[in-house]
């Protein structure tokens, strides 16, 4: 499985959090993605999308999905690529280090959404270390 990514020279793209639920926040990501990148040792590039609930907003509970709204504007917020190259593959098997490299990679994705769907207490942090501050964290109700 792996082998793909690194020999074939493919991209795989993974949303760690696993699902932002119709409250819109997006919790502690799930390791599966720095399993993925410790196991093939390859970067990850953090993205922060924004807009989609314009696209394809949540149904309201019981009733049925909506159709997708055409003209509706998506923006895609790229970060520069992490790389782990201080871990090894085998590391790929040792969960603390796949929670503190996860955390570090929904850090990053928090920062490209401008803190969009960011819980609480992870934003105020964010904003006490300067990274995100007022200006330009996205608000939506």
């Amino acid at each position: 499985g792996l082998d793909v990514l690194t020999k074939q020279k493919r991209v795989l793209g993974i949303f760690p959090e696993g699902a932002i639920l119709p409250h819109k926040k997006a919790y502690e990501g799930r390791v599966g993605v720095a399993k993925f990148a410790l196991g093939a040792q390859v970067p990850v590039v953090p993205v922060g999308i924004l807009g989609t609930e314009d696209v394809l907003p949540y149904p309201e509970y019981g009733k049925p999905a909506v159709w997708p709204r055409v003209g509706k504007i998506v923006e895609l917020h790229i970060r520069p690529p992490i790389y782990f190259n201080q871990y090894s593959s085998a590391d790929a098997e040792n969960y603390d280090i796949l929670r503190s490299v996860t955390d570090q990679i929904m850090k990053e994705i928090r920062i490209a959404s401008k803190g969009y769907g960011c819980p609480g207490p992870i934003l105020k942090d964010l904003m006490s270390k300067g990274i995100l501050n007022r200006n330009i964290i996205i608000s939506k109700a």
